[in-house]
């Protein structure tokens, strides 16, 4: 029998060390966005050790688990046809991040409100340097081309308006005092506003707007953002057949440079999709080699831009492209055995706001925004479900 007296001190050591690895959420997204991996494994070490120490861990039976270790196992395998030399690296550490998601999921040795002051850090750190024209980053080295900074800054505010909605349910379950949400509502709002990047203004407002229609009809809410996500999933489908041609789109009139050319990008990959490999895919990161090989355009203001850029900006299509109709109905799936669950499922209210808000978020970002492979993206995406499962498991006060 193990001695409880000697389990304590690790006990402590541990919930120091998740303490530390929820408080580096702020400084991760603000000086380096990309480094949010980190911030996710100091959480899955802790939970690994009380695993490992019970004896316990068991991976889930669900079919949706099983599915979606089916659509990890496709993706692994296309790598090795992939043009990209990364394809395999990154495929095997998309199969890490399944993995120690599974873990957090399954185990809980840390309290709440460790990883809702991590997320809220992050907010108030990245408004003051928004909203000081960078000053904290510019101050910091190395230095870099204010844009730069700029960008890098908006990056991590767009990591942190996923992980916001379960730290609003926490407070908004706080007891007396909890109406404070719609104070870091606001606060969300003015960075989003100054960051200069449309899609995350948009996906506040269509988180806002979800959990608002949540809060009223919860089971009308889901549904209409689950039909929304299906609508995301089939685009793909809906501009082969509704796109004209690249030649038509460069001379399409007025639009925004930023627009046309997501238009021109989408147009392009899934017209590659078609011509290649549309069952199995062109492999695991090959939307990254389309840059270089295709050269640029000149649209109708006189931009020159890359046909297509480092990634499509379209998650769905991404996922066509790179692992062709398997991966793509497998991904569908996942997705499909995910919804049911949510449905089946009877929510409080205020926690289908916070899912809602969730997903519409997610909705925006994966069709117009995000990379597949931008591991920070998915990152952010587990310590937003980790927080929502913790606040869920906490008895509302």
């Amino acid at each position: 029998m193990t001695d409880p007296m000697r389990k304590q001190p690790v006990q402590e050591f541990f919930r120091i060390w998740t303490f530390i690895s929820c408080f580096s959420f702020a400084p991760v997204l603000l000086f380096s966005f990309r480094s949010l991996w980190a911030s996710l494994l100091c959480l899955a070490l802790p939970a690994l050790w009380s695993a490992v120490a019970a004896r316990q861990f068991r991976w889930p039976g669900d079919r949706w688990v099983h599915v979606l270790l089916a659509l990890t196992f496709w993706v692994v395998v296309s790598g090795l046809w992939s043009p990209s030399g990364r394809a395999m690296e990154d495929s095997l550490t998309m199969v890490l991040l399944v993995g120690f998601s599974a873990l957090l999921l399954q185990t809980r040795i840390f309290q709440t409100w460790m990883l809702v002051m991590g997320i809220l850090l992050s907010l108030v750190l990245v408004t003051i340097d928004i909203g000081t024209g960078n000053a904290i980053r510019q101050w910091v080295p190395p230095d870099q081309p204010p844009g730069k900074d700029a960008v890098a800054t908006a990056r991590g505010l767009g990591l942190t308006l996923i992980m916001l909605p379960p730290a609003l349910l926490y407070m908004h379950r706080s007891g007396p005092g909890g109406g404070r949400w719609r104070g870091v509502v606001l606060l969300a709002g003015f960075a989003s506003s100054l960051s200069g990047i449309i899609a995350y203004g948009l996906t506040l407002i269509s988180a806002l707007l979800a959990s608002v229609l949540a809060a009223l009809r919860a089971p009308l809410a889901l549904r209409a953002i689950l039909s929304a996500g299906a609508a995301a999933l089939a685009m793909p489908f809906a501009l082969v057949a509704l796109l004209p041609p690249v030649a038509q789109l460069l001379v399409l009139g007025p639009l925004p440079d930023s627009m046309l050319h997501r238009l021109i990008i989408w147009r392009s990959v899934l017209d590659l999709w078609m011509e290649g490999r549309w069952l199995t895919g062109a492999g695991a990161r090959a939307a990254h080699t389309l840059t270089d090989r295709l050269g640029d355009i000149t649209l109708e203001s006189g931009v020159d831009l890359p046909l297509v850029s480092a990634h499509p900006h379209n998650v769905p299509i991404q996922v066509l492209y790179e692992f062709g109709l398997i991966g793509y109905a497998l991904a569908v799936a996942v997705c499909g055995l995910g919804a049911r669950l949510l449905t089946e499922t009877v929510w409080r209210r205020d926690m289908a706001a916070a899912i809602a808000a969730l997903l519409a978020g997610l909705i925006v970002l994966i069709s117009i925004e995000m990379d597949l492979w931008h591991l920070y993206f998915w990152c952010a995406v587990v310590i937003s479900v980790l927080t929502l499962r913790a606040v869920a498991q906490d008895k509302p006060r």
